[in-house]
């Protein structure tokens, strides 16, 4: 549940205040935090005018609230370093770049 109005926990209401890149990963089977609050940020964030793949990335996986990155998927460990690369922030090693 996001916090009272105001308090800082509402990240419907703030996502409108932060410009840098997003990626937003979340397990469909997470019982702890329900993926609506991801899908609702999603929304939030295209209502707002941001753009999917270049503002933001989304990604749901097959999996619960721990088991996304414990899993490690290929899937998400894709996700991270398309993300990380697009952000400027890393650059593949040698041997990743096969």
């Amino acid at each position: 549940e996001p916090g009272p109005p105001g308090d800082g926990r509402d990240v419907l209401r703030a996502c409108a205040a932060v410009t840098a890149p997003l990626l937003i990963v979340h397990g469909v089977r997470d019982e702890v935090v329900p993926v609506a609050q991801s899908r609702a940020l999603r929304a939030r964030l295209l209502e707002l005018g941001r753009t999917e793949g270049v503002d933001f990335d989304y990604l749901e996986a097959d999996d619960d609230h721990n088991g996304v990155v414990q899993a490690w998927s290929p899937v998400l460990r894709e996700a991270v370093v398309r993300f990380c690369l697009a952000a400027g922030r890393t650059s593949l090693p040698d041997q990743e770049r096969r």
